[in-house]
């Protein structure tokens, strides 16, 4: 009994079991319904979209294209390994099919909440075995319908939006594109209004996998009010205590402690709303600096501060806030430089004008040194913050 054939619709490849298998070629697109909860702890997310699949059909062999149906599976999906199509969803020479399914992918958040991701939809086929014949699916770009698009108001994610599609045959994934890197591709394609991208067309895949990426950018104005701004307005008041005395030790000590004991409660505060994840992101980096700067400039007061030790006629000696009252006053160029400090304590017990002066210019010094510190890390951590948002901007 002859048996139906495929007509000018199929192709002839070698097949390792059976010698040879035909391969048709299938046009795959997608239109994203509803992008739902991304979800960084258990690294999946949610997509509720819209599948269709056509291929030529040879009139001259209307049998075996009866039982022509593409067997097509998620790659990447939970716990769901079931088809999308059945024969059923068949009509003609197309189908198309509404799902909604839980995907995996591994969440890099080391720029958060300066991050983009990439969100991967990995489709795969199964040979078929259509009246005795091997028959492999190869899943191609859309041409017909356009590429692929998601709807107006598909983005249902607070802190996430949806700024590109892109898809990737088989061979391009077997030429190891790689799949994070497909944003750069996509920049050098046109996109058309809508929500559609362009495709980049390739020749007929060998492969029978195909990936649709959908790219998302966060929404950093929240984190960035309500994080980065008060810890630059934690940094500027820090200033505040270099208009103390340095001296008056404990008044400089009461505003630096303050301020990172704010740093601290903020940094509990945030615990719960930064993701979990086992390396430091951006916005925790930026929170070590300003405590680092914090500290740093503690430190640099008490050495400042330890050039007010004030020697008494007993051997006793303390933290004087008086001691240098007259800071700002000229120096005497008469008074022996190299003068022991210690002996030179007049009927009150203070300094000697000269020793007092030299200290002052060691406190200047330290002072000088914790401002420029500061300043420091201050300019560096509002630049890198600039930057991880300039890059952000450009990705979108």
């Amino acid at each position: 009994e002859a048996k139906p054939s495929l007509g000018k619709c199929g192709k002839v490849a070698p097949d390792p079991s059976r010698g040879f298998c035909f391969v048709v070629g299938v046009e795959i697109s997608t239109r994203i319904l509803e992008l739902g909860d991304i979800d960084e702890q258990s690294n999946t997310f949610q997509v509720a979209l819209e599948v269709s699949l056509s291929w030529q059909v040879d009139e001259e062999s209307p049998e075996f294209w009866k039982e022509f149906c593409p067997m097509v599976y998620f790659a990447n999906a939970v716990d769901d390994r079931s088809p999308i199509f059945t024969k059923d969803h068949v009509r003609g020479f197309e189908c198309t099919q509404r799902t909604q399914r839980t995907f995996r992918k591994t969440m890099e958040l080391g720029d958060f909440p300066f991050d983009s991701q990439t969100l991967p939809i990995k489709f795969y086929t199964e040979p078929l075995d259509i009246f005795g014949r091997s028959v492999r699916v190869h899943l191609n770009h859309p041409q017909k319908r356009g590429g692929h698009s998601y709807r107006a108001n598909a983005d249902c994610v607070d802190d996430m939006r949806t700024f590109a599609m892109f898809g990737l045959a088989g061979d391009q994934l077997a030429a190891d594109v790689d799949v994070d890197d497909a944003l750069t591709m996509m920049r050098h394609q046109h996109k058309t209004p809508g929500g559609t991208s362009k495709q980049h067309r390739t020749p007929s895949s060998s492969k029978n996998v195909y990936v649709v990426l959908i790219f998302v950018s966060r929404r950093a104005e929240s984190t960035v009010y309500n994080v980065y701004l008060p810890l630059v307005l934690m940094y500027i008041l820090s200033f505040l205590a270099f208009l103390i005395p340095p001296c008056a030790i404990n008044a400089r000590a009461s505003v630096t402690l303050t301020l990172f004991l704010s740093v601290i409660a903020l940094k509990s505060y945030m615990t719960d709303r930064l993701p979990k994840v086992p390396y430091s992101t951006a916005v925790e980096y930026f929170l070590i600096l300003i405590s680092f700067t914090l500290v740093v400039q503690s430190c640099l007061m008490m050495a400042a501060a330890s050039y007010c030790v004030r020697y008494g006629a007993s051997g006793q000696f303390g933290l004087d806030p008086d001691a240098f009252q007259d800071r700002y006053d000229p120096l005497e160029e008469d008074v022996d430089d190299d003068w022991d400090c210690r002996t030179g304590l007049s009927d009150e017990g203070k300094y000697d004008y000269w020793c007092q002066n030299r200290r002052v210019r060691k406190q200047v010094l330290i002072d000088t040194a914790a401002v420029a510190v500061s300043l420091v890390f201050g300019i560096l951590g509002t630049c890198l913050v600039f930057l991880k948002y300039c890059k952000l901007w450009r990705e979108k």
